[in-house]
């Protein structure tokens, strides 16, 4: 948003439940690794890969938490975040991806596997 670069990332390692942290750059800025600033985000993390869009006002997070149900976070200034919110009672083993068209936003992910009878 602005002149700031956003990247969200899931600490830890494999997939155990991890905070979910972004981080930020400028374009002034040369993205070499000494400027950028990670900083966790309150109340929030992931069994897999978050996925982050914008609208040019806000920041738009959704994640898988620690039971692998879909959740939604969303920032006007990336600092103070809203509370998670759960999407769907579906469940996913794959992270879900965000997007942004035309005002609206789209969320993306596999459906859960259905054990053949």
């Amino acid at each position: 948003m602005g002149d700031t670069l956003y990247l969200v990332y899931k600490g830890g390692t494999g997939n155990t439940p991890s905070t979910l942290d972004y981080i930020t750059s400028t374009t002034n800025a040369d993205l070499s690794a000494n400027d950028w600033n990670s900083i966790p985000i309150p109340g929030v993390s992931s069994q897999g890969g978050p996925s982050l869009t914008n609208d040019g006002t806000n920041l738009y997070l959704s994640y898988l938490d620690s039971s692998n149900q879909l959740n939604f976070v969303s920032s006007g200034n990336g600092i103070n975040w809203s509370s998670p919110q759960v999407i769907t009672n579906n469940i996913s083993q794959s992270p879900p991806a965000i997007a942004l068209a035309n005002n609206e936003l789209y969320l993306s992910y596999p459906a859960p596997k259905v054990p053949k009878n």
